[in-house]
């Protein structure tokens, strides 16, 4: 289990995104969370979990 970030800033405006394997979405219950293809492990922000999500392959 693990979750991720990526914060991207562009002018006025940021959006953070956040990035959780299916087992701990399974574990949060997130409502409107949308399962996506692993993200690049460059620019990714270590929340929780198994710190191997951001090497790179």
């Amino acid at each position: 289990m693990t979750a991720c970030y990526r914060h991207d800033s562009q002018g006025l405006h940021c959006q953070l995104m956040l990035f959780l394997t299916a087992e701990l979405q399974a574990l949060a219950q997130l409502e409107g969370a949308k399962a996506c293809s692993p993200p690049s492990p460059s620019g990714l922000g270590f929340l929780v979990g198994e710190k191997a999500c951001l090497r790179e392959p």
